[in-house]
């Protein structure tokens, strides 16, 4: 997975004026699906939950 550099962030955030902007804790699974067919390839996917409820907040595949 390719993450985007600190500078990359603060351009992307500057050019956007966002109102809020807050670091916070979750919590990250990440599972390998897939059969490795070429139909069903495996592949990373992560899920994100909250840490106070422990509510789904988004999966990445």
């Amino acid at each position: 997975m390719n993450h985007p550099s600190k500078e990359e962030v603060i351009t992307n955030l500057q050019n956007k004026n966002p109102y809020e902007v807050e670091v916070i804790k979750v919590i990250r699974i990440a599972t390998r699906i897939g059969d490795g067919t070429q139909e069903n390839p495996v592949r990373l996917v992560e899920h994100y939950y909250s840490i106070e409820d422990g509510q789904l907040l988004f999966e990445s595949e």
